[in-house]
């Protein structure tokens, strides 16, 4: 589901958030137009800064949320389900080893 998640966050869904890079070159423009002043300047950076990463945090909350909503409508069984049932195939194997080796 990792894979999943960071594979849909590459195709797009990321560049919704500020980066930091981006974030210092608009602080940067609006400096140089004299829309913000020097020392407003930091601050501002740190602000979009942080919204970015509240916004990443929201973003990848909701995309996790919906890859559990789509594998639960088309029941689609978890990793963990998996290799319980790997398991528990290997323990019945294991018995009827066991058995077949008495006879």
């Amino acid at each position: 589901m990792d894979d999943m998640f960071n594979t849909l966050l590459k195709l797009g869904l990321g560049t919704m958030v500020l980066t930091r890079e981006r974030a210092k070159k608009l602080v940067d423009e609006l400096t140089r137009q004299g829309e913000v002043s020097k020392g407003d300047a930091q601050k501002l950076l740190k602000e979009l800064v942080k919204k970015g990463e509240q916004s990443e945090k929201e973003l990848r909350r909701e995309i996790l949320r919906l890859i559990e909503k789509i594998m639960k409508k088309f029941d689609i069984p978890s990793r963990k389900e998996i290799n319980s049932l790997r398991a528990e195939i290997a323990s019945l194997k294991k018995a009827r080893k066991k058995r077949s080796s008495k006879k």
